[in-house]
């Protein structure tokens, strides 16, 4: 099952609220949301869940920004618009 939330907040707030078996076995993240970004997410998260794979999804790919998202622990950066075979590998 797929979770959607629209804000870094949001992600958060759910993964606190579920248990192990109910919580997702991968994050793809937004890095531009509004309250929280998806890096500042991406550091909370992985603080309580240093294991949880999490890919970034931005339009914005400059070197300097894949090497924030790299920084903060994701493991992967995709561009948008995304193939679904990149996601697939």
């Amino acid at each position: 099952n797929a979770v959607l939330v629209d804000r870094g907040t949001k992600a958060l707030d759910y993964m606190q609220a579920t248990d192990g078996a109910r919580q997702p076995h991968i994050v793809f993240m937004d890095l531009h949301m509004p309250e929280m970004g998806g890096c500042e997410t991406t550091r909370k998260l992985l603080a309580r869940l240093p294991d949880l794979p999490v890919v970034g999804l931005t339009a914005d790919l400059t070197p300097e920004t894949q090497r924030a998202c790299l920084d903060v622990g994701m493991k992967e950066v995709l561009g948008k618009p995304y193939e679904e075979s990149e996601i697939k590998r």
